[in-house]
Formats: structure tokens, sequence, C-alpha cells
């Protein structure tokens, strides 16, 4: 796993950038660098994260994105941001991954006995505000990402199979209280499941944590930046929202 970054000299803000690619790859083009030279261009700092996804197996990218949210704060005054203005956005598994790791992760509810810790450990991983875009929620209604999540043994036994879903929820176990967000989906989605994102911005909506919701019309799963295209004004909304929210802070 690494980080690649995209500094902007005398930002106070910064954005982890989490591509998706179905738990097997990383779309670091449209949902990576394009959307942190994007950030960039508007005084914004990012970084792009590269985890870990399949042959690896859950917990270890969650575990890559809670380093990265340690890291990015541990350097806060190298790089000159804010620690307390540290957000990120994630496209489809990516979205998964950063929605997993703000509810369910931080939760306690996923460690890995052998792992060792250093100073960087030590430092706070909330983060401070928080973008899914066509996000995966859970993989109920994901079972290819189920099989590349996961050792096949384990998805093929209903007991096991109906653990590991419950416990990688993002819907059902949400621990995001008071994290602003920003969800942004198509409404022509057909990859992942729209109900689960609206149900998870109801719930949001019930627990009064702010939730900004931008549907892009006539967009299906994996636009990106969009960049050229009449889906394009959904990254313009949310850097506008990226200021407005971290002003509030």
């Amino acid at each position: 796993p690494y980080l690649i970054p995209f500094i902007a000299e005398g930002s106070s803000k910064v954005v982890i950038v989490v591509p998706g690619g179905g738990c097997c790859f990383k779309s670091m083009e449209t949902e990576g660098v394009n959307i942190a030279k994007a950030l960039q261009s508007q005084g914004i700092t990012a970084f792009v994260l590269w985890y870990r996804s399949n042959p690896y197996y859950q917990p270890y990218p969650l575990m890559d994105m809670q380093r990265a949210v340690r890291y990015v704060r541990y350097h806060a005054q190298t790089y000159g941001y804010s620690p307390n203005q540290i957000g990120a956005v994630g496209f489809s598994a990516g979205g998964a991954q950063l929605t997993l790791f703000t509810n369910v992760l931080r939760a306690g509810a996923i460690t890995i006995p052998e792992y060792e810790k250093d100073e960087i450990d030590g430092v706070d991983d909330q983060l401070n505000f928080v973008a899914p875009v066509y996000p995966a929620l859970t993989y109920n209604h994901n079972l290819g990402m189920l099989y590349a999540s996961f050792p096949k043994k384990l998805v093929r036994d209903k007991a096991r199979r109906s653990e590991v879903i419950r416990l990688y929820d993002a819907v059902k176990n949400m621990n995001c209280k008071g994290i602003p967000h920003f969800i942004c989906y198509g409404s022509k989605e057909d990859i992942v499941s729209i109900d689960d994102i609206k149900q998870y911005i109801v719930q949001l909506n019930l627990q009064k944590t702010p939730c900004k919701v931008v549907v892009v019309e006539g967009a299906g799963h994996g636009y990106g930046d969009a960049t050229g295209t009449e889906h394009g004004f959904w990254l313009n909304e949310f850097i506008q929202w990226i200021q407005q929210v971290s002003n509030k802070k």
C-alpha cells in the first residue's frame, strides 16, 4: 500500500482519494489521479491511496485505509494542512473501504493480532468529513466483491458467510454520527444498491449528521471525475462542499 501526494501549498485541507475497482484492481486515473489533480487545482491537498485488494483479503484493505488516515494526520505539520481538516472520498469499492472504515473498523470490531504497531498507530484515525461516491455499502448485494474480499472456503460456508456479511455492513453498523457526509450516485446506477445508499442517508438524517446528497441524473456506475461530460458538475459541487464544511471546523 502507498499514498501518492498532490500537495497544494498553503492548503489547510486534505483529502484522501480512494479509487474503486471491484476489490480486484484500482481505477487510478478517473477515480484517483484526476480527482486529486482537480482538488489540488482548487487549493486542496490530496493523497491517492493504493490499498491492498485481491489476492489480499479483508481486513487488510481496511487496515490500509486506517493507516492512511493516521499517516496523513501524523504528517500534517510537514505538509502544512490542519490535522482537524482531513477527509476522504471513495468510489464504488473504494466507497466501501471508506464507509466500512468509518462505521465498522473504528468500532473495534476488526483487528489483526499479528499487526506490529509504531508511533503512527497512536494517532487519531477519525476523519473530519467523508464522501462516498456510488459506494458499495454492504456485501449483501455485491457477491463478486464478496468473493474477491474473502477466501472462497469462508464465503461458501453459509453460516460464516452470513456472519461476514453482518459484520462488514456500513448500513447496519453505522458509527459515524457527527461526521459530515457528501454522497453522490447516478440515477441509473445498476451495479451497487441504490436502496442501500438511500437507507444510509435516512439513518444519517435520523442521527442528525450533516449530509449533502448529489444525484447525477442519467449516470450509471463508474463515472469517476466525468471531466468534459454532462455529469462532471458533481466534482465542482464536491469541491465547494469541502470548502464549506471545512470552514465550519
